[in-house]
Parts: structure tokens; C-alpha cells; sequence
């Protein structure tokens, strides 16, 4: 048996291909190690399962870029143990992150399920014929990409007053999209072999300059918020 305190196993987001890694893990490690999966929506409970011991098995979700940003939820399946939370913590607090313990074990945790709320209205808007891909994206930057650097939906409500959310709730809920399947400007995308910024096509084309512009714009974006918070500018979330 290999020594060691923590495996976090990152592989591709299949369950099949995660669940041979982890029999490969299993046999290589002594029973009470804990094993961290990083997925972004596979739901840690169903990765628990045939395990010889569920109870050290715990879902680490961390985002790119992984060296630089602050984020990483630490997600419970159903049979994980306070030692394991405990000792992911402890790494993760280790590791530079401010972890985020997702006390429930739902497909996609709270990340994802606040992101693809949006891409699914966002998709409802360039359909329905609303806009344009630029002015979603510029709308959103001018809005929501404003406070969120700073603050979350609940505090954000909370600065700007709750009453007129609950009116507008009233009349936009019920209009927004529910839709469940793909859309169909997204299928398009993706059997027509586009890869986004990866291969220069997605919603917007990009040559290899622009491309390269682009994650260097993304990557200092995370390390200018990384020295907000250093600076004591962090959110008070």
C-alpha cells in the first residue's frame, strides 16, 4: 500500500472511466485515506457507490485557472465521513483556497447550478430573437459583472433593496426559460466541430493572437481579484 494522507483523482467526466480509477485507487491505497474526485456535476453519492469504504470518498470541484483562483467546493456525498470533510478542508485551506462546503450532494453543487441557470436564459434571449451574442455578453458584463467581483446574489439584493426583487419575481418567473433540452444553436456549434477560443470557432471566431490575448486577460482578471483580497477588498460573503 502506498502512503500518503490525501488522493484527489481529476480524470474525464465519465463515470465509467471515474469509477476504474477509482478501483485502481482503492487497491493502492490503506482503507482509511481519504480520496477527493474532482468533478463538476457528477454527484459524489453515485461515485460512493460499490466503494469498500464510501465514507472517504468526498468531491472536490476546482476551477480553472487551478493555481490562481480562490475557489474549490468541498462536496459531502451521502456517506462521507467528518474526518474526510475535515481533512479536505484542511488541504484546501492548505492549498490557498477559500473552500465552499456544499452540504448536500446535488448534480452540478452550487456553481454549476447557478451557471447554467444563466446559459440556459442567456440561449432563451439569442433564440427568441431578443439580442444579439455581443449585447447579451456586453449587457451581462455592465450588470451582473459589476458587483459580482464583489458581491453574491443574497447581499447584492440586500444592497439594492428587496422589495422591488420580489415584485419583479412575481412577473419574471414565470416567463423565464424551463427549457431541458441542448439548445439548438448549441447542438449546431458542437457537431459543426467548433471548440470555442480552443480552435478559433464558437459564438465568436478567434485567430491565434486573439485567443492567446484572451487568457492572458482572464488570467490577470484572477490575479487582480486575488490582490483585491489581499488588500483586505474581499467580499464580506
Amino acid at each position: 500500500m502506498q502512503e500518503c494522507d490525501l488522493v484527489i483523482e481529476s480524470v474525464a467526466e465519465d463515470l465509467v472511466v471515474k469509477r476504474g480509477v477509482l478501483d485502481e485507487i482503492e487497491n493502492a491505497l490503506a482503507a482509511d485515506v481519504p480520496i477527493a474526485t474532482n468533478t463538476s456535476s457528477i454527484p459524489i453519492t453515485v461515485l460512493q457507490q460499490g466503494r469498500r469504504n464510501p465514507s472517504r470518498v468526498i468531491g472536490m470541484h476546482w476551477a480553472m485557472p487551478c493555481h490562481v483562483t480562490r475557489f474549490l467546493e468541498i462536496i459531502r456525498g451521502e456517506h462521507t465521513s467528518e474526518t474526510t470533510e475535515r481533512t479536505t478542508l484542511e488541504l484546501a485551506v492548505a492549498a490557498g483556497k477559500q473552500p465552499s462546503l456544499v452540504k448536500k450532494d446535488i448534480a452540478g453543487f452550487i456553481a454549476n447550478r447557478l451557471g447554467y441557470a444563466l446559459y440556459r436564459e442567456a440561449f432563451a434571449l439569442l433564440e427568441g430573437g431578443v439580442a444579439d451574442v455581443e449585447t447579451i455578453d456586453r449587457v451581462f458584463r455592465q450588470t451582473i459583472g459589476l458587483f459580482a467581483p464583489i458581491a453574491g446574489p443574497f447581499r447584492w439584493m440586500d444592497l439594492t433593496g428587496l422589495a422591488p426583487y420580489a415584485d419583479a419575481m412575481g412577473r419574471l418567473f414565470p416567463q423565464l426559460s424551463n427549457a431541458t433540452e441542448v439548445p439548438a444553436t448549441m447542438r449546431t456549434l458542437v457537431e459543426s466541430g467548433a471548440k470555442g477560443a480552443a480552435n478559433g470557432c464558437g459564438f465568436y471566431d478567434y485567430s491565434l493572437e486573439q485567443r492567446q490575448a484572451w487568457e492572458r486577460r482572464l488570467l490577470d482578471q484572477v490575479w487582480r481579484h486575488r490582490a483585491a483580497e489581499s488588500r483586505g477588498g474581499r467580499s464580506c460573503d
